[in-house]
């Protein structure tokens, strides 16, 4: 029967072979080893053009009624779902209406459409039977003339729509009191709102404006006591592992939206801020030491007043020579490094005075930490006067909204993956007995009044977002027993097969229409594909655990199968992503025929010998760059590195219209640069550097399309995030550094009633350095900046450190 290609009357014998032997795996196994290669001859004889692996035809040949194929980067995923549709038509002869392919965005299923119709001379319509989840969720349950969607039909989890409609309700309470806080409670609490007691001379000053300054400002006492219990409240063991990461990747906010690695760091930002005082975080200097040159970031330049704050990490006066357990370096270090930083002050730029302060003045509270910030700062003839509490916010009341919003829209998309409406939110708040006054608890009340604000504020302006759609498929197949026509006619109970593309990226909202259409539809199989190890979504509601656990989810007659071979990258590439990722799963493996030789590189852009950009030629270095502004000698470094990489494949990126290179950031800015100013910033100084080719130069940067009609720019630059699916000759990482890579937000912690911990944010922030790192089809390089005292060194998730 295979070898006659009749699979369908194959799979059922064998299928009653199983159920009359019971347990035979092996006997399966060999089947479906069979089958496969029934399959590509099949193929082979049909599909000469197309060029695919034995690993792809086992996966197609799989008899489960629910097969996850885990699919490794640049092992074919989107080939392989496209080969099993045009299996399913051409030999089981199922009609292919009865097929329904589900993707995140249009992008992905104009892919599969194409790959379709190009290499096998199948035809869908787009938006059929190959859609998005939204696509579906409306021809399930249209929306009624008139409502205007949330979300980006493209692109259906962007979010800027979503949080410019949460804005628009923020602004609108900005100057509102906050009821559920009042004007007494306060001013009797302590906690985040201590400071406020000054200012709240009348009810105005308890409004949604004033408490969410207070999140930002996050006052709190500096103690033991206070670390301890908030370790205990999340089950972390002081000295641990999981308390090293804690503390290590540890990130604070400024007012002013600063990343600084210490809540003393923050407390002297944020007074220096309220206080109107211009400074620096961690500005850029040189020093030497040891014979050699370093660059050294002290914590703080008040540049107007030739001033330097060093915040020392120890008390140096401590007869038990403790340091912090989270640190690498031993008591000894950093004394030495401290006498080193002095002694550079006083002997070297003797035309600057340091200002030092140290961990011991914390333990007496912010406010008093604050009294010897400002003593100290009057020796210097500093007369520093606090601004009013109105002043401050005009200051940064835009930003603070926008940033709040950014926070109450991930809490939306959280709550809403997750099939909680704000009245099961609140019931779960109530549950987990946070302290009433704790930033956790005040951020998560005000963040749900704003989210039942947001369901009111959707049925009175007449608009839908994304989760609705959802949930309203989901309610209207419940409501029809599955008796819902899909726009190809066919019946969501006739539906024969269910394929979905990116399984890591599912949440219980998605796994909810999967499992409704099944409950109505019990014969419809399933085929997902995915990677564990590219599961990078979870601040939109995505969650991991449900690809970890399909066969739990799924639990009759369920299977999961592999693709590791990784057709895109060299083995040098495949072999670094195996290490990145060690003991998180099954490994990828290179192409056997592959033997190309990759480049990996990591440049400290701080090293002597490997920039040209020192201090004393700034200024020839900015008109060589044609480069007049007042820019970061940092980011000058990050740009010297990059051009002269990007320069050594020019020639082939002229050459050659298909070579790419893909400069990634893991933030969307490259100090104060956005990428889009930085790769702007890329493109004229190579015009300038090659003036007679120029138009060939400004081609490198153009949008263009390629033979499959794919819009490309040969050199571009994306985030981390953005990279996912994309692949380029050569790929640029900057600022690869501990402090990028693990990015852990201090605002992460606001969302542990989602099931947010520490070790789940670390381990997505190893899965973007693995993506980040993937996207690179022969060559990566890795920039980074190390400086003196290490606050910045090359990220731990580069495997050749240990």
């Amino acid at each position: 029967m295979l070898e006659n290609s009749n699979f369908p009357e194959a799979d059922s014998l064998i299928r009653i072979e199983i159920v009359k032997y019971k347990e035979l795996p092996e006997l399966m196994e060999k089947y479906e080893e069979l089958k496969s290669k029934c399959i590509k001859i099949f193929f082979e004889e049909n599909f000469r053009k197309v060029k695919l692996s034995d690993e792809q035809f086992l996966a197609v040949a799989d008899i489960s009624q629910n097969l996850l194929l885990r699919a490794r980067a640049g092992s074919g995923k989107t080939t392989t779902l496209s080969l099993k549709i045009v299996y399913l038509i051409q030999c089981e002869k199922i009609d292919q209406n009865k097929i329904v392919s589900l993707c995140f965005n249009s992008a992905a299923t104009r892919n599969i459409i194409k790959k379709l119709r190009d290499d096998f001379d199948i035809k869908y319509r787009e938006k059929e039977n190959i859609s998005t989840f939204h696509s579906l969720a409306g021809q399930i349950s249209p929306a009624e003339k008139g409502v205007e969607t949330l979300f980006d039909d493209r692109d259906p989890l962007s979010k800027q729509k979503l949080t410019a409609f949460v804005e628009e309700i923020l602004k609108k309470k900005w100057d509102e009191p906050f009821e559920e806080l009042r004007n007494e409670e306060i001013i009797n609490s302590n906690g985040i709102f201590g400071f406020i007691k000054k200012f709240l001379v009348n009810v105005k000053y308890n409004t949604y404006k004033t408490i969410i300054y207070a999140i930002a400002r996050a006052d709190s006492r500096y103690d033991s006591d206070e670390e301890a219990n908030e370790l205990e409240n999340k089950a972390i063991l002081y000295g641990s592992k999981e308390y090293y990461l804690y503390r290590r990747n540890l990130s604070y906010i400024t007012l002013d939206g600063k990343h600084v690695k210490s809540f003393g760091e923050k407390c002297i930002a944020d007074y220096l801020f309220e206080h109107d005082i211009k400074y620096k975080y961690e500005p850029n200097f040189r020093m030497f030491s040891s014979g050699r040159e370093y660059t050294y970031h002290p914590d703080f330049e008040l540049y107007e007043h030739k001033i330097i704050i060093e915040h020392w990490g120890i008390d140096e006066f401590d007869k038990q020579k403790m340091v912090p357990k989270h640190w690498l370096k031993t008591w000894d270090d950093y004394i030495k490094e401290m006498k080193e930083k002095r002694d550079y002050w006083v002997k070297v730029h003797k035309d600057y005075r340091l200002l030092q302060t140290n961990i011991t003045q914390l333990r007496g509270g912010r406010e008093e930490f604050e009294s010897t910030i400002s003593d100290e700062l009057k020796k210097y003839n500093i007369l520093n006067e606090k601004l009013p509490l109105d002043k401050i916010m005009e200051k940064i009341s835009h930003d603070l909204r926008s940033k709040f919003s950014e926070k109450v829209v991930q809490y939306i998309q959280k709550a809403k993956q997750d099939e909680c409406t704000p009245e099961i939110m609140k019931h779960k708040i109530d549950g987990e007995h946070y302290s009433k006054y704790s930033k956790v608890n005040i951020f998560l009340c005000l963040a749900n009044v704003i989210y039942t604000e947001y369901e009111k504020n959707k049925i009175n302006n007449h608009k839908i977002d994304f989760y609705d759609y959802l949930s309203n498929a989901v309610e209207e197949i419940t409501n029809k027993h599955g008796n819902c026509i899909l726009r190809s006619g066919v019946n969501i109970n006739e539906i024969e097969w269910l394929l979905i593309d990116e399984f890591q990226d599912f949440s219980p909202l998605f796994m909810a229409l999967v499992k409704v259409i099944q409950k109505y539809n019990p014969k419809v199989k399933l085929f997902c594909v995915g990677d564990d190890w590219q599961a990078i979504n979870s601040f939109a509601g995505s969650d991991v655990e449900l690809f970890n656990e399909f066969e739990r989810e799924f639990p009759v007659n369920s299977a999961v199968k592999d693709l590791t071979i990784n057709w895109r990258s060299n083995h040098t590439i495949v072999n670094l992503g195996n290490r990145i990722m060690t003991n998180h799963g099954i490994e990828s493996n290179a192409d056997p025929k592959n033997r190309e030789v990759g480049i990996i590189e990591h440049r400290n852009i701080n090293e002597e010998h490997n920039h040209n950009i020192r201090r004393f030629n700034i200024k020839e270095v900015k008109a060589e760059f044609g480069i007049d502004t007042d820019i970061d000698v940092v980011l000058l470094r990050y740009l010297d590195h990059t051009v002269k990489i990007i320069d050594t494949y020019l020639k082939s990126l002229k050459d050659d219209k298909e070579f790419k290179v893909l400069i990634l950031s893991r933030k969307s800015k490259v100090k104060q640069d956005t990428l889009k100013d930085f790769i702007k910033r890329i493109e004229v100084i190579f015009v300038r550097k090659y003036p007679d080719d120029k138009n060939k130069i400004k081609v490198l940067f153009d949008k263009q399309t390629d033979k499959k009609e794919n819009e490309y720019q040969q050199v571009e630059s994306k985030t981390a995030h953005q990279s996912k699916g994309l692949e380029a000759n050569v790929v640029i990482v900057l600022e690869a550094t501990n402090r990028c890579f693990p990015l852990i937000h201090p605002d992460s912690l606001l969302f542990e009633i989602f099931g947010d911990t520490l070790d789940k944010i670390e381990d997505e922030e190893r899965r973007l350095f693995y993506v980040a790192c993937t996207r690179a089809k022969s060559d990566l390089y890795l920039l980074y900046e190390e400086d003196f005292d290490k606050k910045k060194t090359l990220t731990e998730f580069y495997p050749y450190l240990e």
